[in-house]
């Protein structure tokens, strides 16, 4: 039986804590609620002390897809949380790769120059080619 997730009013200690109750279970929009509201961070440490499983390594997909090759910008850029994520899933690097491209980027603006031209020399491919588009789709 599915517990019912918070909804977007819950407080954010309260969604972390349903993430850290079942993070092997139905934990993608929690998980995404929190990347929402800038928690990424916590949400990649709390899946990544959860055993090796597809399902926990298909939900950081796809909040990673949504919180770096979204519509919307739901905070600042920083690649710390998906550094982070990829040295968990290193195998998810190439997958991520396929979900940026300029079409599907969320708004980029001048602030965010510097962190990209940084993030080029990362070791990761999936952050260097973010890193690419966000430089070559700035808006100044």
């Amino acid at each position: 039986m599915r517990r019912p997730l918070p909804d977007w009013g819950a407080a954010t200690s309260d969604l972390i804590a349903a993430l850290r109750s079942r993070p092997n279970g139905d934990t993608a929009a929690t998980a995404k609620q929190l990347g929402h509201r800038g928690h990424l961070t916590t949400v990649v440490a709390i899946l990544s002390d959860c055993a090796p499983d597809e399902g926990v390594e298909a939900t950081i997909l796809d909040v990673l897809t949504d919180h770096y090759a979204g519509s919307r910008r739901w905070c600042g850029l920083d690649y710390a949380p998906l550094e982070n994520a990829l040295s968990v899933w290193p195998n998810i690097d190439v997958a991520l790769r396929s979900t940026f491209s300029p079409e599907r980027m969320c708004p980029i603006d001048a602030t965010d120059v510097p962190i990209a031209m940084t993030a080029l020399s990362s070791r990761w491919s999936a952050i260097r080619e973010h890193a690419a588009i966000v430089l070559l789709s700035v808006h100044v």
